[in-house]
């Protein structure tokens, strides 16, 4: 079910409001990474951290769809159109 996905590899963080980059991550090393998101500059810090936050948002709604339980329902159907409005597939 999991959808590959050829985005820059997390974790992403925000910078500030207007920045999300992504992270390496070697051990317990934590250095640059590369610009991800440029906001505009009536973003907000929200924006910012919900956009550094997409790759292991995307992750946790495919892992639920795995739950026959979830899957089945109303959820099921909010992950599988979240999940389509990311990867840009068929809902």
């Amino acid at each position: 079910l999991p959808v590959s996905l050829k985005h820059s590899p997390g974790p992403w963080e925000a910078v500030d409001r207007l920045t999300v980059r992504s992270r390496f991550v070697a051990g317990d090393a934590v250095s640059g990474g590369w610009l991800v998101a440029s906001l505009p500059a009536h973003a907000s810090d929200d924006d910012a951290r919900l956009i550094a936050a997409a790759p292991e948002l995307l992750k946790a709604a495919q892992a639920c769809l795995l739950r026959e339980d979830i899957a089945s329902d109303e959820l099921g159907d909010l992950l599988r159109a979240a999940i389509a409005k990311a990867t840009g597939s068929a809902e």
